[in-house]
């Protein structure tokens, strides 16, 4: 991805894609939502459940559930009256939970067109004018 400066419009800058773990839900009554997982919730998940989030989806698919039960009560405003239900009645609530990586997309771009062009100035080749 090449990053245009603002002042020059010469100055490219390479950049390499950043991806971030993301959790999608799927509710039985057809809400979807997405959420990214956070470094807090990462620690937090790891804190409660003893589990690190890197080995997942290898202790089975509970560990699954529980991070995405996790990032769901960051996000409880999402659900009906904000109010987050047990773990036990918000799985029984499901219809599909799954993780995966997603592209971290500076301002300005969208991932269909990573290749667009964004003000930037980088700090080693210009001084703001005064």
């Amino acid at each position: 991805m090449a990053l245009v400066c603002r002042d020059c419009g010469s100055h490219k800058i390479e950049s390499e894609a950043k991806q971030r773990l993301v959790v999608k839900i799927t509710y039985a009554d057809g809400l979807e939502v997405t959420y990214p997982i956070t470094p807090k919730i990462q620690i937090d998940f790891e804190k409660f459940y003893h589990k690190s989030v890197l080995v997942i989806d290898e202790a089975g698919i509970t560990g699954t559930y529980e991070l995405a039960f996790e990032t769901q009560k960051v996000h409880r405003e999402d659900l009906p009256g904000g109010v987050m239900p047990t773990f036990d009645n918000w799985a029984a609530s499901l219809d599909l939970v799954s993780t995966e990586a997603e592209e971290i997309v500076p301002f300005g771009q969208t991932a269909s067109n990573p290749s667009s062009s964004i003000s930037v100035l980088p700090a080693e080749s210009h001084t703001a004018a005064s």
